[in-house]
Order: C-alpha cells, then structure tokens, then sequence
C-alpha cells in the first residue's frame, strides 16, 4: 500500500549533462497551502539530486526548494517560478526561474543560469515537473495577484524587494 506521500510525489530522471552523470527530481505538491497557515504558502516542494559519476562512493549533492508558481510573465511563453532554498535557509537569494514552452527556452537566475550554462538543474527540473503534470495550468485570461513582495522588474520578471 502507497503512503500518501508516495502517491502525491512525482518524479524521474533528468538527462545528464557533462558534469553530472546522474540527475534526478522529485515533487511533492504543499498539501498545506490554501490552508491558511504561517510559512505554507508556497506551492511544494522541488528536490534535485545530481551524481557526478555512477559509480559507488561517487559525490552525491542533494537540494531541496521552496517552489511558488508566479503569474503569466507578458511576453513570454512560458511559466514563471521563484524557488527559496529549503537546504540551507539561511540562504536569501531566491531563484527567479523561467521555464519556456520549448525546450532551450527560459532563464533563471542561479549561478549557472547567469553564465548561461547550457543546462540548469533549476530549469531542467521544473520542465519535466511540467511535462509530468505536477502544475496545474497557469490561467491566461484572469490576472492573478503576486503573492508576497514580490514585484514586477523593469525586464518584465519578478523581483524581490530589499529586506530592511
């Protein structure tokens, strides 16, 4: 029998790049959110482990983010996300990540995704997401107000205001 964990969960494998032989995603929606309750207003949970080589003893890094799904970006085919690190939360910065319609499209802000790497764990991660159904469809016709300070940027994506 499947725990309601198991059954909520998707996940599968990303392909490998050339630093990463092994990578891998899973989701884990926030059955919490429309609950009303302090710090469950994200919508899940993204965990990415990536593995260097496949062999045994290999170095295994394993990330865990705060995901919220942002409104349609004018302009852009494609959905927008903000994902907080849940590893370390200590860390501030928020990763602002696009993911577009077609493969190759999108940006995000993470180190790799500023040096436009080829690949982004972040990105990567959230099109299979996509592609397995785990995000319901962003509504087009209805505007949809941001949740928290976030707010619209001069290159048209989402921005964090300066904490004080």
């Amino acid at each position: 029998m499947n725990t309601l964990f198991e059954e909520l969960t998707v996940g599968g494998e990303l392909p490998a790049t050339s630093t990463h032989q092994h990578r891998a995603w899973a989701w884990l929606p926030n059955a919490n959110k429309d609950a009303g309750l302090p710090g469950h207003t994200h919508d899940g949970h993204l965990s990415i482990t990536l593995q260097k080589g496949r062999k045994v003893g290999c170095k295994i890094e394993r990330d865990a983010y705060l995901v919220e799904c942002q409104p349609p970006v004018p302009g852009f085919l494609g959905r927008a996300f903000l994902l907080s690190n849940a590893t370390d939360p200590a860390a501030e910065e928020v990763y602002e990540t696009l993911v577009g319609v077609r493969p190759g499209e999108g940006t995000c802000t993470c180190p790799a995704g500023k040096y436009k790497a080829p690949s982004c764990k972040h990105r990567d991660a959230l099109r299979a997401a996509i592609a397995a159904g785990a995000f319901p469809e962003a509504k087009q016709s209805e505007p949809q107000p941001r949740r928290g300070p976030w707010q619209p940027s001069v290159s048209g994506f989402v921005t964090r205001e300066p904490r004080e």
